[in-house]
């Protein structure tokens, strides 16, 4: 505080104040949030790395894989995912909501999307562009835990796809504005099932073709808790091989879609679902293996 004639300037607030008037305390902090604590509680930005590999190897659309029980040689057509929901966990165990940065293309407000096919190789029917980040912002700190879930929120899944804003507007990600998205879609062809397919999505809506729908009996929203992740550093893995490790992808249930399409009476469903925490047809879900810290 400087004294010049009759004013009194504060300094570090450039004001100019009468002899009579006093100056602001000084917290002495720095943030000028008043706290003294010096952090000013600001946001910070994370960028949670994903990946995907099949076994030990790095996905691409033209590689060649062994998946399954029956070790079988298998190409890739496609695998995408959206997620929402997304939590760090603290160091204190809480939960701490991560903002989604709503890019226009790859994040809204409420859902990402992650892709790994290139339109190459075998990939015919994808994007050249991929995607392998989910980003947003949280309280500065530390944590060493993330949760997720799987798939599109209930009040986006049922609309026009046509309509909506990125990355919902995607017609290779949808079925119709009664079941909704495929909150996942991964795809490969074997020597006798030329496209053996994982669609997860919600079954058994109950609703309209509009979109109007109250509810579905399977909503097949599988969530995830990783623990020992640090979002500075590590990798969420998604891994095809540890999905399919108790499933045959070179044989198909008769009578029934290729793969598993999240149908409650597809036997080809159960296995499969207990590889991301999900009950099958009065099946107990098992501990999830298809996500991974790296």
């Amino acid at each position: 505080m400087l004294r010049i004639g009759s004013m009194v300037l504060c300094t570090g607030l450039l004001l100019a104040l009468p002899l009579t008037g006093g100056c602001p305390a000084d917290t002495g902090d720095g943030d000028g949030d008043g706290d003294g604590d010096g952090d000013g509680d600001e946001d910070e930005t994370f960028t949670i790395q994903f990946a995907a590999q099949v076994g030990a190897e790095d996905f691409a659309c033209d590689g060649s894989y062994t998946l399954g029980s029956g070790a079988t040689a298998a190409n890739p057509l496609d695998f995408r995912f959206y997620v929402h929901n997304v939590m760090l966990v603290d160091d204190a165990g809480n939960d701490v909501p991560l903002a989604l940065t709503n890019d226009g293309a790859w994040q809204s407000d409420d859902v990402a999307l992650l892709d790994f096919e290139n339109n190459t190789g075998t990939c015919i029917n994808g994007t050249a562009e991929t995607r392998s980040t989910v980003v947003g912002t949280a309280p500065a700190g530390t944590y060493d835990g993330i949760k997720f879930t799987l798939g599109v929120p209930f009040d986006a899944n049922h609309q026009d796809n046509a309509a909506a804003e990125s990355p919902l507007n995607l017609s290779a990600l949808f079925w119709n504005w009664q079941g909704g998205y495929k909150f996942i879609r991964m795809d490969f062809e074997t020597e006798n099932v030329p496209s053996y397919n994982f669609h997860l999505g919600s079954t058994g809506c109950d609703g309209d073709m509009m979109g109007n729908v109250t509810a579905c009996t399977n909503e097949n929203r599988p969530v995830f808790a990783l623990s020992g992740f640090d979002p500075t550093t590590d990798t969420i893995v998604a891994d095809p091989a540890a999905l399919y490790a108790d499933t045959d992808v070179n044989a198909n249930t008769v009578d029934t879609p290729p793969g598993c399409m999240s149908s409650p009476d597809d036997p080809d469903c159960t296995a499969v679902f207990t590889k991301i925490n999900l009950a099958h047809d009065g099946t107990n879900p098992g501990a999830q293996t298809f996500f991974s810290v790296q």
